[in-house]
């Protein structure tokens, strides 16, 4: 499924909208250059989800910012300056998936091959004309099929 946004607005009411269709324990992958959208997609998850999206912000020196205080809690993941993450160094990354939340992972190619056989990826990619960014959303799963069918 591939769709279009026209500003950041529209990124962040995108987000709002794919929160309402998740549940506890959904994954979410999101890749694409630096800038391109992933923490504004989380920004709309956490605002449907009842947490202040003011406070989402990309855990890059962190690796992981939980909020809670909404619906279920959100844990958002980044990974940009992690390389070869093996299952066996990471143990933890695999257990946020039963903690009872979303899980949205910010560069997600770098999570180890098999933590999370089933996951929604989202893939972004700026066009030339400035906020504007095309959005490809792929399933990894029966779960994730449902939820891209439900958009």
């Amino acid at each position: 499924m591939e769709i279009t946004t026209h500003s950041e607005k529209e990124t962040i009411g995108f987000g709002r909208h794919l929160a309402e269709v998740l549940s506890a324990g959904d994954v979410i992958f999101l890749s694409g250059e630096l800038g391109s959208g992933k923490t504004q997609i989380v920004k709309g998850m956490a605002e449907a989800l009842g947490i202040d999206p003011s406070i989402v912000q990309s855990p890059a020196y962190d690796l992981i910012n939980e909020y809670e205080g909404g619906k279920l809690p959100l844990f958002h993941m980044d990974f940009y300056r992690l390389e070869h993450l093996s299952p066996e160094e990471y143990p933890w990354i695999a257990e946020y998936g039963s903690k009872g939340g979303i899980v949205a992972i910010e560069w997600a190619s770098q999570v180890p091959e098999g933590i999370f056989r089933e996951h929604l990826e989202i893939v972004f990619a700026p066009y030339e004309s400035g906020d504007e960014r095309k959005i490809t959303l792929r399933a990894t799963g029966k779960r994730y099929e449902e939820v891209i069918n439900s958009l």
